[in-house]
């Protein structure tokens, strides 16, 4: 509420302005509504969280929170639950408990995207655009593959892109003019502090628009002005980040939390041409495209840049657990990549570079400068990771703002240029509302049948099925990798259409053909993970009604969530379940002691016990 009122105070007016529109854009409007945003908001409310970042830590820390009745640290073998930063988890839990159900846990992120689209086209104003400018910027962003997948989830990088988008417009709000106004400075400080308490990166991305906020301020600003605004931004940290702040001192021993994790992250003894390196992983996970060879194409040109840098491309230092780098493209929230999207960023520099008149210039330039700046810092600071891309979402969505710039300076003039620009990226946006692997409107059989995609994992019981001569087959595509079958990286078209057809012939994908609304919402929880359905509704079947002191010894990235969804089923709230020791450097209020324990909750590779 108190956020809502700085919005309205510091003059962003969200007024109804579909009347003032000429009627072709009334047209797109509902469109844009009923094929893109309504089938959205079905998935939000009706399809249950179901990626792995969401059950094994997003979820599950509010079950955790909810439990305890406070948001101390608790014992857990994933220290993300305790240690990211947690206001939209903050919001979930409000909403958990007020609903007491998870109906509504997906709906932060899709009221992010709402607000973005909304800040999005008010910053292209404060650019000049008129309402196809703006118009414009909302198709351009509401058909980034990874923003529609988001929109459905509870992880939270639409959320962070939300408050970066509105850090950017009180930045250029301010800059507007000499006289500075103070609610825009209020305005900017809760975007700012708001958005790292969702996530730090945050205040990485907006570190050089704030740098030149700070001169602009200085430079226009008395001294007493000066003094109050640094007033604010003390009362910010202390009001939103000291109770986050405080329980890590108190819990961790330091304000960030468990530093291992952040270690493992940050780049190792960073450089120039580790810095560079990172930069040509990053931006070619944006490029990737439904066609092996044109993926395979791109991790030899990567190769071939680190080879030419002298810095590994794969390497501890450089890449987040030494993972190897390797292009791929996967159409869900964790990792979707848009090639058309990276495409027209690159060209929209490449136009403003060469273009030497334009309106704003000024702007434009220091908008596109501080965009790079921010890329280069976080490819410096952060190692390259297989998700990269779902971690650059904010960079990629305000990057947006540019894009429109270019492009509708170049098509403003032809009315028919404007309206196939439009057109295509309605028609853009389709597939990633239909077709969320983890939320698919159409039944996942029919994206196979249609890629001609067999399965990436088989477990080892699917295996074990199998007559002699089938398995034989099977290993000619699989290799067998902690307990699981993997299908190899690069198999050619015609292989992964023979492997599909072979697995549609054993019934590999039964669970598949059934639509996501005539399935029950537990079993929506497993979607992608329909082997491990099996183990959860058996852990609790035997558990007795008077054994409700359940201890996990599971690993640190378990698809946890699930558990707590069947214990309040089996027990309602009259349970307790934790993670026995787990202790932190100073002391711990969420106490669970293994000597309480009722029933030990096991976990081993995805395979789940209970004793």
């Amino acid at each position: 509420m108190v956020f809502a009122t700085l919005l309205i105070k510091s003059g962003i007016k969200f007024e109804m302005s579909i009347p003032h529109l000429p009627s072709i854009y009334v047209a797109y409007s509902l469109i844009i509504f009923i094929i893109i945003l309504l089938p959205l908001l079905i998935l939000t409310v009706f399809i249950p969280p179901n990626n792995w970042d969401s059950m094994s830590y997003h979820m599950t820390r509010v079950e955790e929170w909810r439990q305890n009745l406070n948001v101390y640290p608790f014992p857990t073998s994933n220290i993300r639950q305790v240690n990211y930063p947690p206001l939209a988890e903050y919001i979930i839990l409000n909403l958990q408990v007020l609903s007491q159900s998870d109906y509504f846990a997906n709906l932060v992120q899709y009221f992010s995207l709402l607000g973005s689209l909304s800040l999005i086209s008010l910053s292209v104003k404060l650019f000049g655009l008129d309402f196809r400018g703006q118009f414009l910027s909302v198709l351009l962003l509401l058909s980034i593959p990874m923003v529609i997948f988001q929109s459905t989830s509870t992880q939270t990088d639409l959320t962070a892109s939300f408050f970066l988008l509105g850090v950017i417009y009180s930045v250029f709000k301010i800059l507007k003019s000499h006289l500075i106004c103070f609610q825009d400075i209020i305005l900017l400080g809760a975007f700012l502090f708001l958005g790292g308490l969702v996530k730090y990166t945050v205040f990485v991305f907006s570190a050089p628009f704030l740098l030149v906020v700070a001169y602009h301020i200085i430079k226009h600003a008395s001294f007493l002005a000066i003094c109050q605004y640094a007033i604010i931004c003390v009362f910010y940290v202390a009001i939103i980040f000291g109770p986050f702040l405080s329980r890590n001192l108190a819990y961790f021993g330091n304000l960030t939390g468990e530093t291992g994790l952040l270690n493992l992250m940050g780049n190792e003894h960073p450089n120039l041409f580790k810095m560079l390196g990172n930069v040509s992983k990053n931006i070619v996970d944006e490029m990737t495209f439904p066609w092996d060879a044109f993926n395979s194409i791109l991790t030899n040109w990567v190769q071939k840049f680190h080879e030419i840098l002298g810095v590994p491309l794969n390497s501890q230092e450089t890449n987040y657990l030494s993972m190897p780098y390797q292009t791929n493209f996967l159409f869900a929230e964790d990792n979707a990549s848009s090639l058309i999207h990276a495409l027209i960023i690159l060209g929209s520099l490449v136009f403003f570079i060469f273009k030497k008149k334009f309106q704003h210039r000024q702007k434009i330039l220091l908008y596109w400068g501080g965009l790079i700046f921010s890329f280069l810092a976080y490819s410096f600071l952060f190692k390259w990771q297989p998700w990269g891309n779902r971690l650059l979402l904010p960079i990629f969505i305000l990057s947006m703002l540019g894009v429109t710039l270019a492009l509708y300076q170049v098509i403003q003039k032809s009315r028919l240029g404007l309206h196939v620009v439009f057109i295509f990226f309605v028609l853009y946006a389709i597939p990633s509302v239909y077709l969320n692997r983890n939320k698919p409107l159409f039944d996942l059989y029919q994206m196979r049948s249609i890629l001609n995609k067999p399965k990436g994992m088989m477990t080892k019981e699917q295996f074990n099925d199998q007559s002699e001569k089938i398995k034989h087959e099977l290993l000619n595509y699989y290799s067998f990798n902690e307990d699981v079958y993997l299908i190899s990286p690069k198999l050619p078209r015609h292989a992964n259409e023979k492997l599909f057809k072979l697995q549609d012939s054993l019934f590999f994908f039964e669970d598949e053909k059934i639509s996501i609304f005539k399935k029950s919402r537990e079993e929506n929880y497993f979607i992608n993970q329909p082997y491990l359905y099996p183990m959860f509704t058996s852990i609790f079947r035997d558990i007795p009604q008077n054994k409700n002191r359940l201890a996990l010894y599971i690993s640190g990235d378990a698809y946890e969530y699930p558990l707590w969804v069947f214990a309040r089923k089996k027990f309602g709230n009259n349970f307790k379940m934790g993670h026995p020791n787990y202790n932190y450097k100073w002391k711990t209020r969420n106490h669970f002691l293994a000597n309480e324990q009722d029933i030990k909750i096991s976990e081993i590779k995805n395979k789940w016990l209970v004793k």
